[in-house]
């Protein structure tokens, strides 16, 4: 685990029950021990922004400075998502975001929050703007020239993120998911963002996951993209050398 993964999950020194009071079942696995957990009263939910396999995001306001943030439920072990997650992956995405700090193109992390009655666990990020305007232009067809600007934003980020220890774990969304996942190779390394960032792409030039419709795509732009979506993940293009190809040598107009 990175230093920076600890100083997030390291936790609280245990202490043990007094000689009269037995300790109840299930208390450890119930109450977040980590002393750099802020309470989750501390925050007020304004409105939830969207869920996914791993959770729910909401806007929030932090009463303690009136700003507003996101907050990230993790979901848990317990009934209907409940109770504390897992702690190695809280660790991987909590450190890998506070490694990862300052990139413009990743999402900055505040800390993490706790409700002491549930064990649920909250990591407080950065609140990216959007609104109804950027929604509705997911709608619109897009130039490869403003492709080529997103990819290349997505692909620095995770340059920045690769430096990173990756754990084992599970990936969400099975459309993204690299051949080596789907053959239960459950190793989450570098190759397989990669492989989602080559599905990313073809969904941005397509409005969909459909090879047909990448027929208009530029001879540099096909290439690039086979190179991110080579089956074999040894073979497959690193974040260095996707940078570095052809197709972002060339004016990006947005």
């Amino acid at each position: 685990m990175s230093s920076a993964a600890a100083a997030v999950v390291a936790p609280a020194a245990r202490k043990r029950p007094a000689p009269d009071q037995e300790p109840r079942a299930g208390d450890a696995k119930k109450r977040p021990r980590c002393k750099n957990f802020r309470s989750i009263e501390e925050f007020e939910v304004l409105e939830v922004l969207g869920e996914g396999a791993e959770g729910v995001v909401s806007r929030a306001r932090d009463r303690r400075t009136g700003k507003e943030v996101a907050l990230k439920w993790i979901r848990g072990d317990g009934p209907d998502g409940h109770g504390p997650p897992d702690r190695r992956a809280l660790a991987m995405e909590a450190g890998c975001l506070r490694a990862c700090r300052g990139h413009p193109s990743i999402i900055g992390i505040h800390g993490v929050a706790a409700d002491p009655k549930t064990g649920d666990v909250h990591l407080i990020l950065e609140l990216i703007e959007g609104g109804l305007s950027l929604r509705d232009s997911f709608w619109e067809t897009l130039s490869e020239d403003a492709i080529r600007g997103m990819m290349r934003q997505l692909i620095g980020a995770a340059k920045k993120s690769n430096g990173k220890p990756h754990q084992p774990c599970p990936v969400g969304t099975l459309q993204y998911n690299a051949p080596e996942l789907l053959d239960g190779n459950w190793y989450y390394g570098s190759a397989i963002d990669m492989w989602g960032l080559g599905c990313v792409m073809a969904e941005l030039l397509s409005g969909k996951l459909d090879p047909e419709c990448l027929k208009d795509l530029s001879e540099d732009g096909h290439d690039l993209l086979r190179g991110l979506l080579t089956f074999c993940p040894e073979k497959r293009l690193t974040a260095e050398e996707a940078l570095e190809h052809r197709w972002f040598n060339k004016e990006v107009f947005n």
